[in-house]
C-alpha cells in the first residue's frame, strides 16, 4: 500500500514538473492555475462522500473559480467530475446495473434532441470562429441532467443529511449575503465577488439604489427562500418545538418580501397549505373550513395594511386584484408583466413565421452581427427574441426545442411526479427523511407548474428543477437503507 502511495506521489511530481516546463516555454504559463486540479482530483477519489456534498451543498451558492466561461460555476466542476469519473469507473469495472428508468429515458432524449439540434443548427462556440455565438449555453442547459445520472458509491445517513442540508442552505444564502454587504457599503465592498459570480439584479439594484429609486429588491433571495420555507415545514412535520420552525418560517417570510418575486410569494401559500393539508388529512374538512376562513383574516389584514409594507414586500403582493399599494411598486410590477407578455406575443408570431421549428427548433445560438448591432439600440423585445429568452416553459421549448423536445420535457416531469407520489404513498414514515421527501415531491411539482405557467427558461429553470429530482432519488435510497437497517436490528 505504502509502495503504491510513493509511486502515485513520484509519477504525480514527475507530470507537475513536465507540465510547467511545458507551459512555460510555450508562454502559456497562465494555465498553470489549473495544476491545483490534479490533487484536488486526487483528494475527490478518495472522498466521494465530500464531492457528493459538495454537489449538494453548491449548486445555488454561485461560487466561481477564476477564468471559468459563461455562468459555470465550482458546483459544475464538481458535478462533471463525479459523472466523468463514474462513467470512467462502470467502463473500467464493466459494472452490470439497473436499466433507467423512465424519467431517465425522457431525459437521455431530451439530450440527444439538443445535440440533433447543435449539428445542423451549429454548436455556437466562439473558440471555434464563426458568425454564430452562444454556444456555451448549450453546455449550461445539458450539465444538470448530469444530475440525473449520478450513482453515488455509498448511501447518506439521516445525521448526515441533516448536516448537509444546513450546509446548503449556508452555501445558498451567500449571494444574499454578498448583495447586502454590497448594497449597504455602496458598493464600496465588492470583494466577495471575487469568489462569487456577480448577479446583474444586484446591478439593477445597486442603480435603483443610487437613483433614489423606491423600489429597491434582494432579488437573489429568491432562490434561498422556498428551501428555507421547505426546512421550516419539516421541522413542524418532525414534531419540533415549535419555537424554532415558527422562527424559521417567519425568515422564509421576509426572505419572500425582500427578494420581491411574486413567484416566491406562490411558493409560500403552496407550501404552506398543502403541507397543513396532509398534516391534518382525518379532519381535512374542519381544515378546509378553519383554512378558508383564516385564509380571510390573512388576506383582509394583508389589503388593510399593503400600504404600509415595504416596497419590495408590496410588489411581491402587487398580483392581488384591487390591492393599494404604492404606485413605484406598482409601476415595477406591471412593466415586467406587459413586457412578458408582449415578448410571448412576439415570440408566437416568430413561430407562425417559422413553422419548420415545431420539428427542428431554433436552437440556442444566434448571429454575433446581429447580437453586437443591437448594442447600439434599446433592447426590447428582440434582444430576448434574438438570444432565445422567451421567459415561458411551452414557448420556448417549442421554437428552440421543436415538438420532440417538449414531449421528451412532459414526459421527464411527468414519470418523475408519477414515481415520486407512489414512493410517498409507500413510504413508511422516517422522521426528517419522509418528511423531506414529501416536501421536495410538493416543491417538484410546484416548480412543473411555475415553468410552464408563470416562468420557463431554458438555461436557468432545468437547474432547480433536476437538482430536487437527484434529491429525490438519493431520499429515497437513504429511506431504503434505513428500513433496510431497522429490520435488519428487529431481527
Amino acid at each position: 500500500m505504502k509502495s503504491n502511495i510513493v509511486l502515485t506521489v513520484l509519477l504525480s511530481t514527475l507530470f507537475v514538473v513536465g507540465a510547467v516546463f511545458f507551459l512555460i516555454s510555450r508562454g502559456m504559463a497562465m494555465y498553470l492555475m489549473a495544476l491545483p486540479a490534479i490533487p484536488a482530483g486526487i483528494y475527490l477519489l478518495n472522498k466521494p462522500k465530500f464531492l457528493y456534498g459538495a454537489i449538494i451543498c453548491l449548486p445555488f451558492s454561485r461560487i466561481t473559480v477564476p477564468g471559468l466561461p459563461g455562468s459555470l460555476y465550482l458546483f459544475h466542476l464538481f458535478l462533471l467530475f463525479a459523472f466523468g469519473t463514474g462513467l470512467l469507473n462502470n467502463a473500467i469495472q464493466k459494472n452490470n446495473r439497473r436499466g433507467f428508468s423512465l424519467a431517465q429515458k425522457s431525459a437521455m432524449l431530451f439530450m440527444l434532441n439538443i445535440f440533433v439540434i447543435m449539428y445542423f443548427r451549429g454548436a455556437g462556440l466562439r473558440i471555434f470562429g464563426g458568425d454564430q455565438w452562444g454556444g456555451m449555453r448549450y453546455v449550461e442547459l445539458l450539465t444538470p441532467f448530469l444530475l440525473l445520472f449520478l450513482n453515488p458509491p455509498f448511501v447518506y445517513s439521516t445525521s448526515e443529511w441533516k448536516r448537509i442540508m444546513i450546509l446548503f442552505m449556508i452555501f445558498s444564502a451567500l449571494p444574499l449575503f454578498s448583495e447586502i454587504v454590497f448594497l449597504a457599503s455602496g458598493g464600496r465592498l465588492y470583494h466577495l465577488y471575487y469568489v462569487i459570480k456577480f448577479n446583474m439584479s444586484t446591478f439593477n439594484s445597486y442603480l435603483a439604489e443610487m437613483r433614489g429609486a423606491d423600489v429597491v429588491r434582494f432579488q437573489t433571495a429568491n432562490r434561498l427562500a422556498p428551501f428555507v420555507i421547505i426546512a421550516s415545514l419539516v421541522l413542524y412535520r418532525m414534531k419540533t418545538k415549535s419555537i424554532f420552525y415558527v422562527v424559521l418560517y417567519i425568515f422564509g417570510v421576509l426572505l419572500v418580501g425582500i427578494s420581491g418575486h411574486r413567484s416566491v410569494f406562490i411558493d409560500l401559500v403552496f407550501l404552506s397549505w398543502v403541507t397543513f393539508l396532509i398534516s391534518f388529512w382525518k379532519q381535512r374538512w374542519v381544515y378546509f373550513l378553519v383554512s378558508f376562513f383564516g385564509g380571510l383574516v390573512v388576506i383582509g389584514s394583508v389589503y388593510l395594511f399593503a400600504a404600509d409594507l415595504p416596497t419590495n414586500f408590496q410588489r411581491a403582493i402587487s398580483f392581488l386584484p384591487g390591492i393599494s399599494i404604492s404606485e413605484a411598486a406598482r409601476m415595477d410590477a406591471m412593466i415586467t408583466i406587459d413586457w412578458r407578455l408582449n415578448l410571448w406575443n412576439e415570440g408566437l408570431t416568430e413561430l407562425q413565421l417559422n413553422p419548420m421549428y415545431l420539428i427542428l427548433g431554433k436552437g440556442l445560438t444566434y448571429s454575433a452581427a446581429e447580437y453586437m448591432a443591437l448594442q447600439l439600440f434599446d433592447f426590447h423585445y428582440w434582444w430576448a427574441i434574438l438570444t432565445s429568452n422567451y421567459h415561458q416553459g411551452v414557448l420556448s421549448l417549442l421554437i428552440i426545442t421543436g415538438t420532440p423536445g417538449l414531449l421528451f420535457v412532459v414526459s421527464f416531469f411527468g414519470f418523475t411526479i408519477n414515481e415520486s407520489i407512489r414512493n410517498v404513498r409507500k413510504m413508511i414514515r422516517i422522521p426528517f427523511i419522509t418528511d423531506l421527501y414529501l416536501l421536495l415531491v410538493l416543491y417538484f411539482i410546484l416548480l412543473v407548474f411555475k415553468y410552464f405557467v408563470v416562468y420557463g427558461d431554458m438555461t436557468s429553470s432545468f437547474i432547480p428543477i433536476c437538482y430536487t429530482a437527484f434529491l429525490l432519488k438519493q431520499l429515497h435510497l437513504t429511506y431504503r437503507e434505513e428500513v433496510r437497517l431497522n429490520e435488519t436490528t428487529k431481527t
